[in-house]
């Protein structure tokens, strides 16, 4: 009704204008009235601009498809001739900025709906406020006109009673879509559910094995503004490092999982998931962004998972990730040369698995098969990829061949380029995990166009929130992919305690494996033989007898006065701090 009666007046509109016009102008020009003629076409002209300022609203804001929005407003000014009105995107929400003329902006659109529809209507506004209420997510009252089957109405048919998560900061409720609508239907209202509770975010997920149902989370602050602390193991000791991680915490409150090894439906047995290879895990990111941190909050969790065996390459930074967790690192090497020597007994251990699991008749590698499951990470590839052709192609095949003998890799790079990275090796991903990166070009290359379409940007993003970053991995909807976590913080000190006590629960390579790699596997493995001048987190640091800290502890940041020109305190008995005196002029210092 509304569409046919907007239609009528703009019939009637465009074809009574001309002599409407040639009416106003040339009667009081025939009766000698020049300066009301005048006034009258000023008048005429003013009345037009106001469709102009509404065509030009709809440019800029976007086709309104709700008639109470935008085409309402084109219609009549009152609305429109008040400051401080916003027109947001999706599911159309008028927001005045005076708080007082509230009530004109709604009296206004109520009385221009009415007088082309006919129907009475109240229209409102939502507070001026950040602020989400408890019953506004649990409970609204009234349906919402914006939203299909009265999605907003959370008192109405079709939802069930919600659980809040995280201590309040995340609601839960399960939607179930009526006639013919289904999953779809419900996340395309995600933005109008927003509104309707004023809530940060509004997700939509799958519910499994039913089409018309989805969890809708509403999601009241920002997750990821402050980094979250490490909340400890999610699995028993002992655990299969097949089961999945927990590295982070998701924008929609949902924690960050990442298993090493995939998985699908078993098609002789739905409720069942079979192994079907070990994951590629390529990460990108600028320096800063925070890609250490995913390796650490990694091996956080592995510390004491029982089948898993780790080896890391760290070129880039002579150990200084593998530090902590030096006890699981079973082999680490910090130069080309001796990562070189570990793709090459990898490549090895593949082809002696190979054997293995199929004298044993099985397709994969799979927890309990008698192969430990290897876990090779490599810190800044780009280091020692790019050294020689040699070791780039060594790389490129290690990436192709080691997805069904139960070794998973972990590539780590500022800008996964061709350059850094061949296209073969590339190709090979079946996991991306992007943080911050310098430059949309580097985020293009990380990211899905699905996602970077979803309005991710990685580039924004940079070195502003260390630990940021967009997930794509088979074990994510695709729909999620675009919804960024941010990885746990990690205390260092608690990571090396994890790693000692979870050393009765870790397993050492399997027998097969180390008769494959070889001497260079034999001569530099273990935490009992790091690599020459590593100092590993329980060594003590050395220091010479003319070293001016030696003997001293290091004061606490803390406990530093940094005022120009005044000492800090005395301490007290019992106390360890250094007696430091920040001076004006740098040339006072000896």
């Amino acid at each position: 009704e509304y569409g046919k009666a907007r239609t009528l007046f703009q019939r009637w509109h465009a074809a009574l204008t001309p002599p409407l016009f040639s009416v106003i102008v040339s009667v009081p020009l025939v009766i000698g009235w020049g300066r009301i003629s005048s006034l009258l076409v000023l008048t005429y002209w003013v009345t037009l601009s106001g469709g102009w300022v509404a065509r030009v609203a709809r440019s800029v804001w976007g086709d309104g498809t709700d008639p109470m929005s935008v085409d309402s407003v084109t219609m009549f000014g009152d609305a429109l001739k008040l400051p401080g009105l916003q027109v947001s995107g999706g599911p159309r929400a008028i927001e005045a900025g005076p708080a007082g003329r509230r009530q004109s902006i709604t009296s206004g659109i109520s009385r221009g709906f009415k007088a082309i529809t006919g129907h009475p209507v109240a229209a409102s506004l939502p507070p001026a406020s950040s602020h989400v209420p408890a019953e506004s997510v649990l409970g609204a009252s009234g349906a919402h006109p914006d939203l299909p089957f009265d999605a907003a109405d959370l008192d109405g048919d079709g939802w069930t009673d919600g659980h809040e998560e995280l201590g309040g900061k995340v609601v839960v409720r399960r939607l179930t879509a009526r006639g013919l609508q289904g999953f779809e239907d419900i996340a395309a209202q995600k933005d109008g559910l927003r509104n309707a509770t004023r809530s940060y975010m509004v997700t939509v997920h799958r519910v499994p094995g039913n089409p018309q149902a989805a969890d809708v989370r509403f999601v009241r602050e920002d997750l990821l503004a402050i980094p979250t602390v490490m909340p400890g193991p999610s699995r028993p000791p002992g655990t299969s490092a097949s089961e999945a991680v927990r590295v982070g915490i998701r924008q929609d409150g949902t924690y960050q999982m990442i298993s090493l090894m995939e998985t699908m439906i078993d098609p002789m047995n739905p409720r069942r998931r079979i192994p079907i290879g070990m994951q590629r895990i390529y990460i990108a990111g600028t320096s800063g962004a925070g890609k250490t941190s995913f390796t650490q909050a990694m091996l956080y969790e592995l510390a004491d998972r029982g089948d898993v065996v780790v080896w890391m390459s760290d070129v880039a930074k002579g150990g200084q990730t593998a530090a902590p967790a030096m006890g699981m690192i079973n082999w680490l090497t910090l130069t080309i040369d001796d990562t070189y020597e570990m793709i090459e007994a990898a490549r090895r251990i593949i082809a002696a698995r190979s054997m293995e699991l199929g004298r044993l008749r099985i397709r994969e590698w799979m927890p309990g098969c008698g192969l430990s499951l290897l876990l090779i990470v490599f810190e800044e590839a780009a280091n020692f990829a790019t050294a020689n052709r040699k070791i780039k192609e060594a790389l490129t095949r290690l990436t192709e061949q080691a997805r069904s003998v139960g070794i998973a890799l972990v590539l780590s790079m500022q800008r996964p380029s061709g350059g850094n990275l061949s296209t073969d090796a590339r190709g090979q991903k079946s996991t991306s995990l992007c943080f911050g990166t310098r430059d949309e070009q580097t985020s293009k290359m990380a990211l899905s166009a699905s996602t970077l379409s979803a309005g991710v940007k990685p580039h924004l993003i940079n070195t502003t929130q260390p630990g940021w970053f967009v997930y794509e991995g088979s074990d994510v909807p695709v729909e999620d992919w675009p919804t960024p976590g941010r990885t746990f913080y990690v205390d260092l000190e608690a990571l090396a305690q994890r790693v000692r006590a979870g050393a009765r629960y870790r397993t050492q390579l399997d027998t097969v494996s180390v008769q494959a790699a070889g001497e260079p596997y034999r001569a530099r493995c273990g935490a009992s033989n790091p690599p020459a001048g590593f100092l590993s987190w329980d060594d003590d640091i050395p220091t010479a007898p003319g070293d001016p800290i030696a003997g001293q502890e290091l004061a606490p940041v803390g406990l530093i006065d940094a005022t120009p020109s005044r000492r800090v305190p005395r301490p007290r008995a019992g106390e360890d701090v250094l007696d430091v005196e920040i001076v004006e002029d740098s040339a006072q210092v000896p």
